[in-house]
């Protein structure tokens, strides 16, 4: 049997995000590709119909079922060990590629040997630009966005987390949002792309630090434009959403950092675990239309809470 052959591989993990996904591969598709393209969609047990649709409308996508939510990381490895493309596109099911942004992703990594990652400009829905691109985490980060000081300073160059000061021009960055991402093979441990103990989150930032590490370049190009309808599964599953990014934050210290640090993080999430739950206490209060968001907001808190205070960070 001949094996597949294609330049690139575009990889997209769905979990019942049917409509969202099937726009994705509908931009996928809208333009034509300069080289060979293959397309796999993994699904984590969707029960949404996201299956069926996939099999009646995308029939080239190579399709991977799973029997149970296997989480972001390791779905996206599964594709990654049957992809046959030099490069793979990790790309989030609810996006949309617009314009060219295939081929200005692709020509340009192919076109600069040293580089490993690339990432277009991500834009809401409305195609205003969305800060995507980030230094990488530190201590002195996590304690001034333990108190906030990230949200009204966005771009401050002591308090902001953002990488670059504008969103104009090809720049080398730290780590670009995982929505979309273009990486060499070459680049990768053994053609793995994640490490799969973090189930959702923080696997991008891991493998920008990994990379950067070996000496890769990471660069951010804006002349690729991807909407990225951010939000929406966050809203649908927020405790368990809150619990993970957290629990994968810790993990990733614990990975990367020493014990002191740990610990501070440590200490940090439980602070800001407390002074959220008392926040959003008094904003339920204070404001009837948003009780339910607050209610459910305190539920994540809780539940890094006692995640934390008894060891249970394994769970998923």
């Amino acid at each position: 049997m001949v094996p597949n052959i294609a330049d690139l591989s575009v990889i997209i993990v769905n979990f019942n995000t049917r409509d969202f996904v099937n726009i994705c591969l509908s931009s996928i598709y809208a333009r034509p590709f300069v080289g060979k393209l293959e397309v796999i969609v993994v699904d984590n047990d969707s029960r949404d119909g996201s299956v069926e649709m996939l099999r009646s409308k995308f029939k080239d996508v190579r399709l991977i079922l799973n029997r149970r939510n296997i989480g972001f990381a390791a779905a996206n490895n599964q594709g990654a060990r049957i992809a046959a493309g030099e490069y793979f596109l990790l790309l989030n099911p609810d996006t949309e590629l617009l314009g060219d942004a295939l081929n200005t992703l692709y020509l340009f990594i192919s076109s600069h040997p040293n580089v490993a990652i690339v990432a277009p400009l991500l834009v809401d829905e409305s195609h205003s630009n969305q800060a995507s691109c980030r230094k990488f985490p530190t201590i002195w980060q996590e304690v001034v966005k333990a108190v906030g000081a990230p949200r009204y300073l966005p771009n401050h160059p002591i308090f902001g987390f953002s990488s670059i000061s504008d969103y104009e021009n090809d720049c080398e960055i730290d780590q670009p949002q995982g929505a979309c991402l273009l990486v060499r093979k070459d680049a990768l441990d053994s053609g793995i792309v994640f490490d799969e103990q973090f189930y959702m989150y923080y696997e991008e930032v891991d493998l920008c630090y990994r990379i950067k590490k070996r000496g890769w370049g990471i660069w951010f190009v804006p002349g690729a434009h991807v909407v990225h309808f951010s939000g929406k599964s966050f809203s649908r599953n927020m405790p368990r959403m809150i619990f993970h990014i957290y629990r994968s934050k810790f993990l990733f210290f614990k990975k990367h950092h020493c014990f002191i640090r740990q610990v501070v993080i440590y200490l940090l999430t439980m602070y800001e675990m407390v002074y959220r739950c008392v926040v959003y206490s008094m904003m339920g209060l204070l404001r009837p239309e948003r009780r339910k968001e607050c209610t459910l907001r305190i539920k994540g808190y809780l539940r890094v809470l006692i995640g934390f205070s008894t060891g249970r960070l394994s769970e998923s």
